[in-house]
């Protein structure tokens, strides 16, 4: 059996493990079972596409359909999007210019579900009289600013052309979009806890990959590049923390495992927020231990750091800081010498 097919059957097992789990959290307060079904089909339908495609603009369009005739049950577009955000790696390929520009632009999975997703959502939102207009808020201008400043620096090394398409294109696909829709559209704590609940049980699903991932030495996603494009995998994307360790730094759909680190520690932030819409306490203390063994798959340090500091605050914003301080000092006291006498220990900290 090809690897690609082998991976396949790995992904769609964990995967169906962690949806079967997540369900029941995520629908107790914050999703309605019928988003949370509809997203979950979707997300198995995309994968799916993308390994059996075997052709990447066959993936493209199908992945295209699925997302048109789907958006419209969709009431919270943000949440659909978070939920399938990361269910395929962003492979890039370029939409030819018919021999009147080299190439228009370049498509993935990401900038795909930006089109089809956060763009109507913006050109639905731009006419609701009851949407603040973009340019008044101040996070309007520096996002405004931020764009200006990628399109000046790109047309400084490169041609206009291309510092168009990067500055203007993907600023607008890539930076506007998904900060409009995320600023405007939801407008009450329901909408809000249904878009945070959809990032976790995808960043869930990601922390089991990728926990697999560390375990077996094995990247999933991997072979995807040969089964959509021939591109055969030389293990290029093959990262060990220390020479010889034989610690595999996990990436899953994410391709890059300090980015995929940050995806867990943004999710458990969220996880934290939501603790009081899971009113199952052993499954929400389940669920983040799935998140905390998805931030150690990737063996990357600058997001252990950030969510060390991140939950830091939460502990001085919660009650009994003091205590809680307190409490978390001695068990650091216990667990760091005895961590750092370890071979691990002394593997992670080169």
């Amino acid at each position: 059996m090809p690897e690609y097919l082998r991976a396949l059957i790995v992904i769609l097992v964990l995967s169906t493990v962690v949806f079967a789990f997540a369900k029941a959290p995520a629908c107790a307060i914050a999703m309605a079972p019928s988003d949370f079904e509809r997203r979950r089909n979707l997300w198995f339908a995309i994968t799916l596409t993308a390994f059996l495609a075997h052709n990447f603009w066959v993936y493209i369009v199908a992945v295209a359909v699925l997302l048109f005739f789907t958006l419209s049950r969709e009431q919270n577009k943000l949440a659909m999007f978070f939920f399938l955000l990361f269910a395929v790696p962003p492979i890039p390929n370029q939409i030819t210019g018919l021999s009147i520009i080299n190439y228009l632009f370049t498509i993935d999975y990401i900038r795909l579900l930006a089109l089809t997703v956060l763009l109507p959502a913006f050109l639905s939102l731009r006419n609701q009289s009851n949407i603040e207009p973009f340019g008044r808020l101040i996070p309007d201008k520096l996002i405004v600013g931020y764009v200006i400043l990628i399109f000046l620096l790109d047309l400084r090394a490169d041609t206009f052309t291309d510092a168009l398409r990067r500055g203007a294109f993907y600023g607008f696909t890539d930076i506007f979009l998904p900060y409009y829709v995320a600023s405007r559209s939801l407008k009450n704590l329901q909408g809000f806890r249904d878009a945070l609940m959809a990032f976790v049980v995808a960043a869930l699903v990601l922390s089991l990959i990728g926990a697999f991932e560390f375990a077996k030495h094995w990247l999933l996603y991997a072979p995807l590049d040969q089964a959509l494009r021939g591109i055969p995998n030389l293990l290029g994307h093959y990262l060990e923390r220390g020479m010889g360790s034989g610690l595999l730094r996990a990436q899953a759909s994410i391709r890059d495992p300090i980015a995929l680190g940050y995806v867990i520690v943004v999710a458990t932030g969220f996880f934290f927020y939501l603790r009081k819409s899971v009113p199952n306490l052993m499954a929400w203390n389940f669920g983040m231990a799935l998140l905390v063994m998805g931030l150690i798959a990737p063996v990357s340090r600058g997001p252990w750091v950030g969510a060390a500091a991140m939950f830091l605050v939460f502990l001085v914003t919660g009650p009994s800081a003091g205590r809680s301080f307190t409490k978390l000092g001695l068990l650091g006291v216990v667990i760091l010498p005895i961590l750092l006498a370890t071979p691990a220990g002394e593997t992670i900290s080169h």
